[in-house]
């Protein structure tokens, strides 16, 4: 009789216990979510080094690189030398398209 009082005391007792360390604030459910919180992060950490990392070349050459500069200032400015001369072609296929 008083072993299974005992085990039925040891029962309640463990599951009071591991429901504690499941879900109180820093229980089995609070690390799970940290965890995928870090990962998370980490994740975006190797995205923005990538950026930087294209960035610092992308800078090392706009240093280094003069047909590098001409070809972002032609691209990205639109811009053309004294003698060049800009021509405008209408695509009639998108002209068609677009009415």
């Amino acid at each position: 009789m008083k072993f299974k009082t005992f085990s039925i005391f040891f029962l309640i007792i463990s599951f009071v216990y591991f429901s504690y360390i499941i879900f109180n604030d820093q229980g089995y459910l609070k690390v799970k979510e940290l965890e995928s919180r870090k990962n998370s992060l980490e994740d975006n950490n190797q995205k923005i080094e990538g950026q930087i990392e294209d960035l610092s070349r992308k800078v090392v050459r706009l240093k280094n690189d003069p047909k590098y500069i001409e070809h972002v200032i032609r691209n990205e400015f639109n811009m053309v030398k004294e003698d060049e001369i800009v021509l405008f072609i209408e695509d009639k296929k998108l002209d068609e398209k677009t009415e």
